[in-house]
Order: C-alpha cells, then sequence, then structure tokens
C-alpha cells in the first residue's frame, strides 16, 4: 500500500494555492501521506462543466476525483471554508471512504450570525443526528474572534495548524 492520500479543499473565490500555502508547511512534516491540492470546478484552471448545478453535484465531481486519486484506499479529507462544507458533504455521501475528515473554519449551512465566544464545554447531545458520522477521527478547528467562521487562522496560526493536523493525522493511524 503506498502513500495515503489527503485531499486538501479551498474555499470560494480562490484555488488551490491558497490552501496549499497554508497547508503544506502543516502536512509536509507528516510522512504516509500524499498530498492533494485540486481546484475546485470553476475555479483556479478546472473548468465548471455545464452540468454542475448545485453543491450536489460538485460533491459527486470531488468523489471522482476521490476514488481516482486514492483507489481502494480511504483517504483523508481537509476542507478549509467552503472547502470544508463540500468535505463533510463528501464524508456524509461515502463515510467508509474517508479515513479522517479535518473541518477548518469550516463554511456550514444555516449559520450566519456568530454568537459572542464562550468556552465550550463537551456535551453528549452534540452533533448531527441526520446524517451518518464520519467513522474516522474528525477534527474541526475554528478562530474564536472572527467575525465569521476564522478563515484567517491557518494563515495567522500556523504552528497551531501544523501541530493540531499532526496530532489529527496520528489518531486516523491509531484508528485504522
Amino acid at each position: 500500500m503506498g502513500r495515503r492520500p489527503v485531499l486538501v479543499l479551498h474555499g470560494a473565490g480562490v484555488d488551490h494555492r491558497e490552501t496549499e500555502a497554508c497547508f503544506e508547511p502543516a502536512l509536509e512534516g507528516i510522512s504516509g501521506l500524499r498530498r492533494v491540492y485540486p481546484d475546485l470546478p470553476g475555479m483556479g484552471r478546472t473548468p465548471a462543466p455545464a452540468s454542475l448545478r448545485g453543491a450536489d453535484d460538485v460533491v459527486d465531481t470531488l468523489l471522482d476525483l476521490a476514488d481516482e486519486v486514492s483507489g481502494e484506499q480511504a483517504y483523508l479529507l481537509v476542507g478549509h471554508s467552503a472547502g470544508a462544507y463540500l468535505a463533510l458533504g463528501m464524508a456524509t455521501r461515502r463515510p467508509e471512504r474517508v479515513a479522517g475528515l479535518a473541518l477548518v473554519c469550516p463554511l456550514l449551512p444555516g449559520v450566519r450570525d456568530v454568537p459572542e465566544h464562550r468556552p465550550v464545554v463537551a456535551a453528549g447531545d452534540l452533533g448531527d443526528a441526520s446524517a451518518p458520522p464520519c467513522p474516522g477521527p474528525t477534527a474541526v478547528v475554528a478562530g474564536r474572534r472572527d467575525s465569521t467562521v476564522g478563515h484567517a487562522l491557518p494563515h495567522e496560526k500556523p504552528d497551531l495548524l501544523r501541530a493540531l493536523l499532526t496530532d489529527w493525522v496520528q489518531r486516523v493511524e491509531r484508528a485504522g
């Protein structure tokens, strides 16, 4: 078995260069990964076919790409901003193919107003009961002082991002 693929999905309005600039320093020191930084359809140099009508079609396209780069091997998914939204859609559709999921500053459906900061306390009733859980380790990383969802965290805290992603990959390997 070769190196485990990790797909890193960028957000809206940019291309793979943003996530590569942020995530490559965080992932390059982790052995055993084959890092893939695709451009989302219609962004960068990747055209958007006329058949794409919405996010579900983009998720289908990304699942095809994931199958192509991973073969039979389970892969890791990292998404930033809108890329996290798409990664969550991929993991929801094919949880058995996703060895681990990292959502960094995720754009989530229905979230428009961000409440004032308050400490997070673990509770047993967290989560979305309407979708199957991703079986692999999951990391959710967000900034606490951002007026949207913490988009600048990968740029402002690269050492923190590296430590959190290294820990996540180690948990994936232990689980798997």
